[in-house]
């Protein structure tokens, strides 16, 4: 747990050598879990308060007991305070208490803006004792020690790739629980309840109320001075938390909620005013996640491809217009928008050029490389699929494609060149004329490298007559660098000679 001790050498020091260090450790770990999970239950927080008392002298006294078991201690007192707050129920003056405190001062659930969350509230910690062990430590583990799936792989012994898994079927056997008792909620709300829920701490003066109770049981191990009692509550009251504090946890909070929550239900919304909701931005920043997970969680990438391709042409567009405004970084925000494209210009090739070229950001023209590698890929698939539409787009934006800003590091009309290049590979083996006059614009020094790239990649149809071909080069290239083009084609064997040697140079 990030250099600290964990539970189990934490309650094994406490069970042999005793002193109050270790077991304060372990209250000021757990104490939230345990106080909000009898809150929950019992709705009333004096109730919940004696019986957190109760489980932690409980846990005092088994303390050697549980160590011996091995059983996950997050588990074990989820458990037992469960069991506390049944017996309490049971009793007859408990319920007395229960009702006027109902009456006087009735605990609310917190609004997630869902009344389904609110009736799951009562039924949710009886619904996580139901489940597996292996999986209620999982989820504890990531919800209530605020753990990431590879820290919790450490401690169980695992890949990340299969606790995320455990992880997402644990909630699915949740859902299902809540559900059977006529509760639906999805996944997304699911875990932003047990997100906001699970991470309370208890009250302020919960932890010395607690430390009395068990020092008292223990030979007095935490006797807690008034005094320090009034220190810790006016600091709370005057000065609360550090607002740097507050904005990491909130962070830390949503990031964790964005990474349980499937993609389908972070799916962008239109440019009104939802689209400045967190979730929105939060989509952006699991989809940078996910699609950098290639090497380390395969099903992960793969799930994130599959959303992207799963959206319509409106919503890939609100996204990649999001993305390259963003503030992310920009490996992250040329990733998004490379998947964007994919799906978007093998749909409409048309379509994906206007976006790139009048939707996106021109301050992300001016930073971005691969933007321009990307309308490149997406104008010489065009070229090849319909060439004479492709021409049609190109002549009709080529003063708004000469007005970008070029990335740093590009040299004069580098767009326009490359451009060029793209649109010609649809012209060249069908139409050698409207190629030439395609590529006449391109600096010769240019043109070299290109018929070789031309030559390496199309070596099928070339196979089948390199006419056109020829004749290109003939065209744009100085006399003297004809043989260079020419012998690259005859060389790898494409061409036979004896047929081209009428257009070859003496």
């Amino acid at each position: 747990m990030h250099g600290m001790e964990s539970d189990r050498e934490l309650l094994a020091r406490y069970a042999t050598n005793g002193g109050d260090a270790p077991f304060r450790a372990l209250m000021d770990r757990y104490s939230g879990l345990v106080f909000h999970t009898a809150l929950r239950s019992l709705r009333d927080p004096s109730l919940a308060q004696d019986v957190s008392q109760r489980v932690f002298v409980s846990l005092a006294k088994k303390a050697d007991r549980v160590v011996r078991s091995e059983a996950p201690l997050p588990s074990w007192l989820h458990h037992a305070t469960l069991l506390e707050a049944k017996a309490m129920l049971r009793s007859e003056s408990r319920h007395v208490r229960k009702k006027e405190a109902l009456m006087n001062a009735p605990a609310d659930p917190p609004d997630f803006g869902n009344s389904a969350w609110q009736n799951a509230l009562p039924h949710l910690d009886a619904a996580i004792d139901s489940l597996p062990e292996s999986d209620r430590h999982v989820l504890l583990l990531h919800f209530v020690n605020e753990l990431t799936f590879s820290e919790i792989a450490k401690q169980v012994g695992r890949s990340a790739a299969a606790v995320q898994k455990q992880s997402r079927r644990a909630l699915e056997k949740l859902q299902q629980v809540l559900g059977r008792k006529g509760i639906a909620l999805t996944i997304g709300t699911l875990t932003a309840g047990l997100t906001a829920e699970m991470s309370k701490a208890s009250p302020v003066l919960l932890a010395p109320a607690l430390g009395t109770s068990i020092g008292t049981t223990t030979s007095g191990l935490f006797a807690v001075k008034k005094t320090t009692i009034a220190a810790v509550s006016a600091t709370v009251l005057l000065c609360g938390l550090p607002l740097a504090y507050q904005q990491t946890r909130i962070q830390k909070l949503e990031a964790r909620i964005a990474d349980n929550t499937p993609l389908a239900e972070l799916r962008p919304r239109s440019r009104s005013a939802d689209s400045r909701r967190p979730s929105h931005v939060s989509l952006l920043q699991r989809l940078a996640r996910d699609l950098k997970s290639q090497e380390t969680d395969v099903p992960r990438y793969v799930n994130a491809i599959d959303h992207v391709e799963s959206l319509s042409n409106e919503e890939l567009i609100a996204l990649a217009v999001e993305a390259a405004a963003s503030s992310m970084p920009l490996e992250d925000q040329d990733r998004i928008i490379a998947q964007i494209f994919q799906p978007l210009g093998k749909r409409n090739q048309e379509l994906a050029l206007d976006v790139l070229l009048e939707q996106i950001p021109r301050p992300y023209h001016a930073k971005s490389h691969n933007l321009q590698d990307l309308i490149k890929g997406v104008l010489l698939g065009y070229s090849e699929t319909n060439p004479q539409a492709a021409l049609a787009w190109f002549e009709k934006n080529l003063d708004a494609i000469r007005s970008l800003p070029e990335p740093e590091g590009s040299h004069g009309a580098w767009r326009e060149t490359e451009l060029r290049h793209s649109l010609s590979y649809g012209f060249i083996l069908t139409d050698p004329k409207q190629a030439i006059a395609i590529l006449r614009p391109v600096p010769s020094g240019s043109l070299n490298l290109f018929f070789n790239q031309f030559v390496n990649t199309r070596e099928p149809s070339l196979r089948k007559g390199g006419g056109g071909y020829i004749e290109v080069v003939r065209a744009l290239l100085p006399e003297k660098e004809v043989g260079n083009a020419l012998g690259h084609l005859i060389q790898v064997h494409w061409v036979d000679w004896e047929r081209s040697a009428p257009f070859a140079p003496t």
